[in-house]
């Protein structure tokens, strides 16, 4: 499949690069309802050197990360 081969030359181009996620406001919505059963914050699959920090949420109880 083409998007496999897009993922593959992607992930071999921009392995060794951080991910950040700092100085964010987080503001949570319950006007609409949930439409995925996926009940983290943060989800993140096949991804290294995450940084997740300085940021502030609304619900900080409710806060959830799963790195895969």
């Amino acid at each position: 499949l083409a998007s496999e081969n897009i993922a593959k030359k992607w992930t071999q181009r921009y392995r060794n690069w951080e991910l950040k996620f700092q100085r964010n406001r987080i503001i949570t919505n319950s006007d609409y309802p949930e439409f995925h059963p996926n009940k983290f914050t943060f989800k993140f699959q096949k991804a290294k050197n995450i940084v997740i920090s300085d940021n502030s949420f609304d619900h900080p109880d409710n806060v959830s990360i799963d790195i895969e």
